[in-house]
């Protein structure tokens, strides 16, 4: 169950918020204030999995609040901004804090759960990868069948083609320096596990990849780079054999900036990844989607302008900020190249 605090010094706004997260049974609320200094001492013993906090409140705001609390206690909290106010200054102060969503009242239920269930689907998948964490960090028995079970997840997630996945489950699963870590050999033995899967999966006879691992291993040593090396050129060698191997690359790359077009993206970013020559990378994307790395980000940006202009009362700059761009005017820039014409054309 996700654990929500409320923060707004307007009591009815309390209540209407906290009257529409009881209707499901998978969020609780477990407080309420109308004092953001209160909701920040509370929060600390409370640990809320999400805070949804007013932005106008007397004494601190909910930006105050949340900038405060992530100073002293990191970034551990969550945020979504509530604010009677469509101000752009508002917006970009958010984006700038990492508050994870900013919702003009009056809430509605569409809203509120829309951004609510994105946001509890990744915590409960991270609350999920550190019990396997912490089982492996607890144990020097093998894997256990729940671990087990990971593995063979994210080896499916590389047959099946789910790159978006695959990252996300092989950070959670390898520690930043394994070479130290006394459970090495706990990790030794996932490792090939995961390339023994892949290789039956395959059909691998001879345990081509385990092969692959093992001189990646001596060469390299038991370390997060060097695995994540491993994976990726583990990929690569199946994408060929099923006929699609240069496509992996670029299909990473494209849902990649699909799912955090928000953030600034580059080329070189992906050629790290992927352990590929920068130029070369940037060309083979073009090639599949006929444009630039910058010019797809841009493309995807606009795209979600336009679906938030069509559901939603926002202005043309609150949008520029929700969707990635802290200048209006490249916002202006790239709508024009991209619809043919002004924002203001557009709603009318």
């Amino acid at each position: 169950m996700i654990q929500i605090i409320l923060v707004d010094d307007e009591p009815l706004a309390l209540e209407y918020l906290k009257s529409l997260i009881e209707k499901r049974e998978d969020y609780r609320v477990i407080g309420a204030y109308t004092d953001a200094l209160q909701a920040m001492k509370e929060s600390v013993n409370l640990k809320p999995d999400i805070i949804i906090t007013d932005i106008c409140m007397d004494g601190i705001d909910g930006l105050e609040m949340a900038e405060q609390m992530r100073e002293v206690w990191g970034r551990e909290f969550i945020f979504i901004i509530v604010s009677g106010y469509g101000k752009f200054q508002y917006a970009k102060r958010a984006l700038e804090l990492g508050i994870r969503d900013y919702l003009l009242k009056p809430v509605t239920k569409k809203e509120l759960f829309e951004s609510l269930d994105n946001i509890k689907e990744e915590i409960e998948g991270k609350k999920y990868r550190d019990e396997i964490l912490e089982e492996v960090a607890q144990t020097q028995k093998p894997p256990s069948v729940k671990m087990t079970g990971d593995l063979e997840r994210l080896a499916e997630e590389i047959l099946g083609f789910h790159v978006e996945n695959v990252d996300v489950l092989l950070g959670k699963l390898l520690a930043d320096d394994m070479g130290e870590n006394e459970q090495t050999g706990i990790w030794e033995d996932l490792l090939m596990l995961l390339f023994r899967l892949l290789d039956e999966r395959l059909g691998h006879r001879n345990g081509e990849l385990q092969v692959f691992w093992q001189r990646t291993r001596e060469e390299s040593g038991l370390n997060k780079e060097s695995v994540g090396k491993c994976v990726h050129r583990s990929i690569l060698k199946i994408m060929e054999e099923k006929g699609a191997g240069s496509e992996y690359p670029v299909e990473y790359m494209r849902l990649f900036i699909r799912e955090n077009y928000r953030q600034d993206i580059s080329v070189q970013e992906f050629a790290e990844k992927f352990y590929m020559n920068k130029a070369y990378l940037g060309q083979k994307f073009k090639k599949a989607t006929g444009v630039s790395v910058n010019d797809y980000l841009q493309r995807i940006r606009i795209e979600e302008a336009v679906r938030l202009a069509d559901r939603t009362e926002l202005s043309w700059q609150e949008i520029a900020v929700r969707v990635g761009y802290v200048n209006y005017i490249t916002f202006l820039k790239y709508f024009v190249k991209q619809r043919g014409s002004l924002p203001s054309d557009y709603r009318k």
